[in-house]
């Protein structure tokens, strides 16, 4: 009897099973949601912290599967985002507002990285240069167009210097270099970020470089943000949460140990640079990331005034066609709480 009783139980445990009463493990383990990620330019050592959170684990214990595939100029990963060919990007706040500015397209802000922008002048140090007000009769070497050098008359203009007042070279990038080293430009429009990649070469020859940005030369504005899609927002919000919680968790630990972050980069993209580069890069970086609204509100704020002006001086710098309003570019309501 005891046998049979046995028996009937086995096989009742047996039929609730398969009926789903007791789900196995594989069952009930949910698939990871998958993310493309697309980067802003090459990968280099401000990107370090999303390979970090990669290498580390951290999106894959957030339940999600994620893709990082390097980028070509901000505003190719505003296209994309726009186009759902890539779930989520880092592009710079003037290139979203350039592609808003030409007409509707669906893609908002959901953190800022970079709470000032990187944007201002490398120059040679034996030229005197320390203030705005030195770049007068200087010779700066710029891009002959794009939105730099549209930032770069709002520079001017904030500091009531007219253009002329300093002699512009006009060239491509790859000429910075060698007009810096042989002395004939005292200043390079560039990004701070990239110091790295001039003032390491000058070193070897003797020159001093160092980098003025146009935040700490009265024209403050984000840089770098998180972008994503409308429709990804509608959709998939919960995916998007999950990936600003582990993405932000991969920034503590690169700035907690910078030179290991370094070496998780390498180890993904060798080609991304040398040690030296990218952790003055990640130095650079971590302070426009690390800002006093950060400090107390915490990664990935989006204050909202600051936003406001940032907009408000970008659609006059860029002379935008169409006036976007603020509550079109941004969504804070992903944040981690």
């Amino acid at each position: 009897m005891q046998m049979l009783l046995k028996n009937v139980r086995r096989l009742v445990l047996v039929s609730l099973m398969l009926l789903g009463a007791f789900p196995t493990r594989n069952a009930t383990a949910q698939s990871p949601d998958e993310i493309t990620f697309a980067l802003g330019w090459l990968p280099s050592g401000v990107y370090a912290m999303y390979f970090v959170a990669l290498d580390k684990g951290y999106y894959k214990d957030a339940n999600l599967s994620v893709k990082i595939v390097r980028g070509f100029g901000s505003g190719d990963t505003v296209k994309r985002i726009a186009a759902s060919q890539a779930d989520v990007g880092s592009a710079d706040f003037g290139a979203l507002m350039a592609a808003k500015g030409q007409g509707k397209i669906p893609v908002k802000v959901i953190a800022i990285v970079e709470g000032e922008s990187p944007s201002g002048i490398l120059y040679r140090t034996e030229t005197g240069i320390k203030v705005p007000a030195d770049l007068k009769g200087k010779t700066i070497a710029r891009s002959a167009s794009g939105a730099g050098s549209a930032i770069l008359q709002a520079f001017f203009d904030a500091n009531k210097m007219p253009m002329d007042s300093v002699n512009f070279v006009v060239t491509d990038a790859s000429g910075y270099l060698p007009l810096l080293l042989s002395k004939k430009v005292d200043a390079i429009a560039e990004q701070a970020v990239v110091l790295p990649k001039y003032s390491i070469p000058a070193a070897k020859e003797g020159i001093t470089l160092k980098a003025m940005t146009f935040s700490e030369a009265g024209l403050s504005f984000y840089g770098a943000t998180i972008i994503t899609n409308d429709d990804t927002i509608a959709k998939r919000s919960d995916a998007l949460r999950r990936f600003l919680s582990a993405t932000f968790k991969g920034y503590q630990t690169t700035f907690a140990n910078p030179r290991e972050a370094a070496e998780i980069l390498l180890k993904y993209h060798p080609e991304s640079g040398s040690m030296e580069s990218l952790l003055g890069e990640l130095e650079i970086e971590q302070g426009l990331i690390m800002t006093d609204d950060v400090k107390k509100h915490g990664l990935g704020f989006i204050n909202a005034e600051k936003l406001e002006r940032s907009r408000a001086l970008l659609t006059k710098a860029l002379n935008l066609p169409t006036e976007t309003k603020a509550d079109e570019l941004y969504s804070s309501d992903l944040l981690p709480k």
